[in-house]
């Protein structure tokens, strides 16, 4: 299992020159092999991005300088998640048109509790 915070403060210390970028890349290899079955969505989005960015940078299509600054960004984006709590009515109702229009636009009617 691999951590959104552990994650970020690696990503810091690369930010500070504390930690080599190649090291972060192979610390992240080898903690995030199998993410997918116990991370958070948060943690597997993360490590997602960052492997696209260096994908980038193996395939010249961006510089170390760049590769960094974006990285960088990735350490400076916070996702929040709260939990909203959805009655089941809700969950399956139908969308009811109110248009005809081309781009329809849904709205849901009110479920009293």
């Amino acid at each position: 299992m691999i951590q959104v915070a552990e994650i970020r403060n690696k990503l810091a210390a690369v930010a500070n020159d504390q930690l080599p970028l190649f090291d972060f890349a192979d610390w992240l290899d080898s903690n995030s092999w199998s993410m997918h079955r116990d991370s958070s969505p948060e943690a597997v989005r993360l490590v997602s991005s960052i492997d696209r960015l260096m994908a980038e940078y193996d395939h010249r299509d961006l510089f170390e300088s760049e590769l960094r600054e974006k990285l960088l960004g990735l350490l400076n984006n916070i996702v929040v998640s709260i939990p909203v709590d959805v009655s089941p009515q809700l969950a399956v109702a139908r969308p009811h048109f109110i248009s005809s229009e081309r781009w329809l636009r849904p709205t849901f009617r009110p479920v009293a509790a």
